[in-house]
């Protein structure tokens, strides 16, 4: 799922927004829901959504403590943020990134909204997902590529990434890295997954994501990633890697070794998990509404995603 909301704005605003130039555009209340990105509706003369920037964080304080923390990429002068804030003891700015200028204007009611916001209104997931399908065409390719340990996804997701032109990126790394932060929340590999996502180019210039569809836990018992975790990745497309068993036994012999378990049972292990990712596959596939396809390690982009 992605959160957007769409606001009013100056024409010169939006187009500093879409330069770099400005990098906070500020309000005076916050949302009470997350937003991912806002729509910039230009007043006059367009009447109509000329594009979207993607919101890394929103800032709230004193007009005064804002404006410090802001100056530097605020896009506008001391004098005018003094004007908009006058008499308010509270300030909002949005910190600002990957903005996408549309090639076409989208007249609001195209989104659901019926007459300019006066601060900014949510805008459905339907919406939402029409908003950022109007960006350039390489922010439409978000894949996901799912397989067993040792079948190659990495390798595939890295060769994929360069015949598109797009960023390849690891589950296991984006959610180890988002661990290691200081500032990191407790909560479940899924859900930082996400939080991770979300502060890289994803939902804007999209890329090639490997993982699993399923995990084995330490027990032995097997874990379905949940169906709403790949709804929230807004996928164009899912990829179910597979290969012969006895290959991919070959591959983590020669990378990790044994380690303590027979031959034999280690081919059982993978030839099990491979029949329960690619059940699991399919049944998030049919749930969240993406193609799935099943690809070979010597799949082209062509091949996989026309």
């Amino acid at each position: 799922m992605t959160n957007a909301a769409v606001i009013s704005i100056y024409s010169v605003h939006a187009k500093k927004i879409y330069a770099g130039k400005k990098k906070y555009e500020f309000r005076t209340r916050k949302p009470a829901r997350p937003i991912d990105y806002l729509a910039l509706y230009e007043t006059l003369p367009a009447k109509a959504v000329t594009g979207f920037a993607r919101v890394v964080s929103i800032l709230e304080g004193s007009p005064d403590d804002i404006w410090k923390e802001t100056r530097d990429d605020a896009g506008i002068s001391y004098e005018y943020f003094e004007e908009y804030f006058k008499g308010k003891s509270k300030a909002v700015a949005y910190r600002l990134d990957s903005p996408e200028p549309l090639t076409e204007e989208v007249p609001l009611q195209e989104l659901g909204v019926e007459r300019p916001p006066q601060s900014f209104q949510y805008l459905s997931d339907e919406a939402s997902r029409r908003l950022l399908s109007l960006g350039d065409t390489k922010s439409k390719s978000r894949v996901f590529i799912g397989g067993v340990h040792g079948v190659g996804k990495t390798t595939l997701a890295e060769r994929l990434a360069v015949d598109l032109g797009c960023s390849a990126y690891s589950s296991s790394a984006l959610i180890s890295d988002w661990k290691s932060k200081p500032s990191a929340d407790l909560c479940s590999n899924q859900d930082v997954l996400i939080k991770a996502l979300k502060a890289t180019n994803w939902f804007t210039e999209g890329g090639i994501l490997d993982g699993h569809f399923v995990l084995r836990r330490g027990d032995g018992s097997f874990f379905q990633v949940p169906e709403g975790v790949f709804e929230q990745m807004d996928l164009s497309s899912m990829l179910l890697m597979v290969d012969e068993p006895g290959r991919i036994v070959e591959r983590l012999i020669a990378r990790d070794g044994l380690g303590g378990v027979s031959h034999d049972a280690l081919l059982g292990l993978v030839s099990e998990l491979q029949e329960v990712e690619q059940a699991c596959a399919q049944k998030i596939s049919g749930i969240v509404g993406v193609p799935l396809q099943v690809a070979k390690s010597t799949d082209s982009a062509d091949d996989l995603l026309g």
